[in-house]
């Protein structure tokens, strides 16, 4: 990798996906997205195109093997998405995701919880226009849960979220 490496996971079938600032793998240009075969080399089944073209910042495979992305990017392989995309499991963007306007600023991270729902956070204000201070959850298909209430929302960016046995969330970041 020619430049940071934030985040791996592993798909069901072993292999390994990258994101992160790089834009190049050995001697290949990737669009800051990779997916590693066993040994390591890279996986050329993997078609991201161009890829991202900003900084992935956080990644997150669901169960069906397509994968969630957030970042600083505003585009993934010339198609506009605001700081955040799904994936099909070959690289490919899913269509079926809706992006709309998306997030108006950095999303330094995205998870998923037990039931499916994306977790979101980072240091936007907005999604598709609507406030939502830096810690948001979203449906599969991109549309926000306006049943997730979190009040003001958080002062400062928002780095970490993590699901507890007993369902309930941590999230942690530069906030007060």
């Amino acid at each position: 990798f020619n430049g940071d490496v934030n985040q791996t996971a592993v798909q069901s079938s072993g292999k390994t996906i990258a994101v992160g600032a790089f834009t190049r793998f050995d001697t290949t240009s990737v669009g800051r997205i990779v997916r590693l075969n066993f040994d390591g080399t890279l996986d050329n089944t993997f078609n991201s195109g161009t890829g991202a073209a900003n900084v992935i910042n956080s990644l997150v495979v669901l169960p069906n093997d397509k994968i969630v992305i957030g970042g600083t990017f505003t585009s993934y392989n010339g198609i506009t998405c605001n700081r955040i995309a799904v994936l099909n499991s070959d690289g490919g963007l899913d269509t079926t995701f809706i992006l709309g306007t998306g997030f108006n600023n950095a999303v330094n991270i995205v998870t998923t919880q037990r039931d499916g729902k994306i977790l979101v956070g980072g240091n936007f204000t907005t999604y598709m226009g609507f406030t939502t201070n830096r810690f948001t959850r979203l449906f599969s298909d991109g549309t926000r849960d306006s049943t997730f209430v979190i009040g003001t929302g958080f002062s400062g960016v928002v780095n970490e979220i993590i699901q507890l046995v007993d369902g309930k969330l941590m999230v942690g970041g530069a906030f007060v």
